[in-house]
């Protein structure tokens, strides 16, 4: 599943390392923590309609706002 994520996402392959990881807690809190270490954060969709897609969840909102910028 997350091959395939990046290959829909990336058309010449990622451009950094990915690892998967499994945690346990609020999605937004997991990822905000996450990303203190990662160079690129991706966040995906339900897949609703075009309308919906326009409209950011909450947890990219959350993401948006407090995520740690990538490390140089």
């Amino acid at each position: 599943m997350q091959a395939d994520a990046i290959i829909r996402a990336f058309d010449n392959g990622c451009p950094v390392p990915a690892r998967q990881r499994l945690t346990h807690g609020r999605p937004a809190t997991e990822l905000i923590t996450v990303s203190e270490n990662a160079q690129l954060l991706v966040l995906g969709t339900h897949g609703h309609g075009e309308f919906a897609s326009l409209i950011l969840g909450s947890v990219s909102l959350e993401c948006i706002a407090h995520a740690h910028p990538p490390q140089s």
